[in-house]
């Protein structure tokens, strides 16, 4: 099962459980999460790549090829993006180790099944009276 599996199954848990107007009224300030996020990523991309151009102008200014200078700035940014790689294989090497059976989980499954059992047999305690 998939990371974003778990949360809609997470989420589709917590909205039986609770009221579904909380979903509702979190689901605008998670997408506001969401864009921010990208917003913050593309401005990161953009600091990073000034970084760059500024390592590159600066071994050019002091003295270095421009081939020179185009090899260490590209070995960096290689290098730079294959650390990063190794950080998101190991994200989603941890996402998919994470356990498929929460103990609180099943038993807040049991608890919101029979909450909801009872409350729609309610029509039908009420008749019993």
């Amino acid at each position: 099962m998939s990371y974003v599996g778990k949360i809609i199954d997470l989420v589709a848990l917590s909205s039986t459980a609770a009221a579904p107007g909380i979903f509702r009224r979190l689901l605008p300030r998670l997408f506001v999460v969401v864009g921010l996020t990208i917003v913050a990523s593309l401005l990161a991309a953009a600091l990073t790549l000034a970084g760059f151009y500024a390592i590159y102008a600066g071994l050019i200014f002091y003295g270095m090829t421009m081939q020179g200078a185009f090899a260490t700035t590209g070995a960096l940014g290689l290098l730079s993006l294959l650390a990063l790689i190794g950080i998101i294989a190991l994200r989603l090497r941890r996402i998919r180790d994470f356990p498929r059976n929460i103990p609180f989980l099943s038993d807040v499954e049991g608890l919101a099944a029979a909450f909801m059992e009872g409350f729609m047999e309610r029509g039908e305690w009420k008749s019993k009276k």
